[in-house]
């Protein structure tokens, strides 16, 4: 399976992330977000079934898989499709999700910079994980999110 980045809701970072034991080293008062993982379905799989063999509940999740694998219906998947599922622990995640609050003198251009990101090719990645935020206008105490790569993976 392989791990993407996801935002919704703060846990804490899995034992030994990434491959090899590597983590994302993050900045003060930054903080590690839910991760993704790519599943193919098999046959006879549900949402609900594979949720409950993870000891989670796809309702709290139901509308993010929508939005990523840009479902209509949550009942319309089949057999050898692949999809994106958020969850809240991963073994190895090829990238990690982390909340960064905005201080002053702090540009999104600068705060990708300090993370080794270069913003204008993140920059579809920062609006799906910043849905409405307006880059040129970010404010101090806001939260930005950002996908970063472990480096090992």
């Amino acid at each position: 399976e392989q791990v993407y980045p996801s935002y919704w809701g703060a846990v804490a970072p899995p034992a030994g992330a990434g491959a090899g034991g590597s983590s994302v080293t993050l900045a003060n008062g930054d903080s590690v977000k839910y991760y993704i993982i790519r599943r193919t379905i098999q046959s006879g799989e549900t949402i609900t079934g594979i949720y409950n063999a993870m000891g989670l509940n796809y309702n709290t999740f139901s509308s993010q898989i929508l939005k990523l694998n840009k479902l209509s219906s949550l009942n319309k998947i089949r057999a050898g499709q692949s999809l994106l599922l958020p969850v809240t622990s991963a073994d190895a995640p090829i990238y990690t999700v982390v909340e960064h609050k905005i201080v002053s003198g702090e540009t999104v251009t600068g705060i990708c910079a300090a993370y080794g990101l270069n913003y204008g090719s993140s920059k579809s990645m920062l609006e799906f994980l910043n849905p409405g935020m307006n880059f040129d206008r970010i404010r101090v105490g806001a939260c930005i999110y950002l996908a970063l790569t472990n480096t090992a993976a």
